[in-house]
């Protein structure tokens, strides 16, 4: 997107725009979460009844976190807070 601004003459983004500031920490997870139960097989099959087809739950999530000031030790926990919030925001 910059290049394509900076195509257009507009350099620091859109007229009246500034260009951001400080440091992005990104990181993205694909996470498969599969429902089951504990010390039972996964789809297995109870006398009279089909076998059971275990739930699959596939996600893909973004975390990040920008400051003008920031390393990567600073980063990480909030990144992994964000992610995990994300997750547990399913159930």
């Amino acid at each position: 997107m910059r290049m394509a601004m900076a195509e257009q003459g507009m350099e620091g983004g859109y007229p009246g725009m500034q260009a951001p500031e400080g440091v992005t920490y990104l990181c993205v997870a694909d996470v498969q979460i599969t429902d089951r139960k504990i010390g039972k097989t996964i789809g297995g099959q109870i006398a009279g009844q089909q076998a059971r087809v275990p739930k699959v739950q596939q996600m893909r999530t973004v975390g990040h976190v920008r400051q003008k000031d920031l390393d990567i030790s600073e980063a990480t926990p909030i990144i992994a807070y964000k992610i995990t919030t994300g997750i547990a925001g399913l159930f």
